[in-house]
């Protein structure tokens, strides 16, 4: 099994952009995972309790709740379920790097390449 073959995973994305939340979604289920997407970190939150993902990848820089609050309702909710922070602001991934509270949330530079999105799902522990 190479790393895009990775077994089927539950995958909430978040992004305040439809059209990068549902191009990572398609991406997604064309590999064969469950995905879905939410449009804000509140959405999000409702979305989680019924969907239960094993995966969050979300955006970091959205309107009123953003996504390193939302990763620290997921830590703190969904313990199993591996967090991926985004964004195409540097300085953002650095300010949440210091945070010993998210210490085990995967950090990432957008934007990715459909097999990059691929690959850091299929990296991820679970």
């Amino acid at each position: 099994m190479n790393e895009t073959e990775a077994r089927p995973r539950r995958i909430l994305v978040v992004d305040d952009e439809r059209l990068i939340a549902d191009t990572f979604v398609a991406i997604l289920q064309i590999a064969h995972h469950t995905a879905r997407a939410a449009y804000s970190a509140e959405q999000a939150l409702v979305v989680a309790e019924e969907f239960a993902p094993e995966v969050l990848l979300s955006d970091i820089v959205m309107e009123a709740m953003n996504g390193v609050e939302l990763a620290r309702h997921f830590v703190t909710r969904f313990p199993s379920c591996a967090v991926v922070l985004m964004t195409a602001h540097y300085a953002y991934l650095q300010g949440v790097s210091g945070m010993p509270e998210l210490a085990h949330v995967r950090l990432v530079e957008k934007p990715l390449a459909p097999q990059q999105i691929l690959d850091l799902v299929a990296a991820l522990p679970g």
